[in-house]
């Protein structure tokens, strides 16, 4: 357990050596461990933000999948598609992000993950994509000011793109 704690605190601290250190150990002295499987995910995730891309896909690649429960299912393709974001296959990204977010039960942190999503469709001016993150953002989000937002950044893009009837349309329910 302490093996775990440590490395999962370091992660987030953003100390990647060293919680791949401690995940590592836990994996090597503790081959029954409730949190093998959790642990070897944050392996590949570790040496992910170390840039070792090559080698946390080989790591994850070998990861048996019908083993694997909803929180690690989130984490092994949340750890997919930031190597696909690395690797510059933004639409398989997407994809695995999706995924991942298929296995949250929390709807803020749904939310969250589809606020992301917005912020990386919009780095690569996928139009398309950002719109559909957004109505997908305004379905999730508590915030009645994030879902303000995305509405209005929902009605620009779609003007942006000539979705001028959807424009109107929205603009008219929402003046209801």
């Amino acid at each position: 357990d302490s093996y775990f704690l440590i490395g999962k605190s370091s992660f987030i601290k953003g100390d990647y050596t060293y919680s791949e250190k401690y995940f590592r150990k836990l994996v090597l002295e503790f081959p029954n461990s409730v949190f093998l499987i959790e642990s070897k995910l944050w392996i590949a995730y570790s040496l992910l933000k170390n840039n070792y891309v090559d080698s946390s896909l080989s790591y994850i690649n070998n990861i048996n999948d019908n083993e694997l429960k909803d929180n690690q299912n989130y984490l092994k393709n949340l750890v997919l598609a930031e190597i696909n974001l690395v690797k510059k296959n933004r639409f398989s990204a997407y994809d695995y992000f999706e995924v991942s977010i298929g296995f949250i039960k929390n709807n803020s942190k749904k939310s969250a993950m589809y606020e992301k999503l917005v912020g990386i469709a919009e780095d690569y001016n996928d139009i398309e994509k950002i719109i559909y993150f957004l109505e997908k953002l305004n379905i999730y989000s508590q915030n009645e000011e994030l879902k303000h937002d995305s509405k209005l950044k929902w009605l620009r893009y779609n003007r942006e793109i000539g979705n001028l009837d959807l424009v109107r349309n929205e603009i008219d329910k929402l003046l209801t």
